[in-house]
């Protein structure tokens, strides 16, 4: 899935993207 730029700037990917990286941050 590659971050498109209509994705990018809509908020619920935003927070997709944020939750995820949380989740790498933990899962490390």
């Amino acid at each position: 899935m590659a971050p498109s730029p209509a994705f990018t700037d809509s908020p619920n990917s935003r927070r997709r993207h944020h939750i995820r990286a949380s989740n790498g941050a933990r899962s490390s």
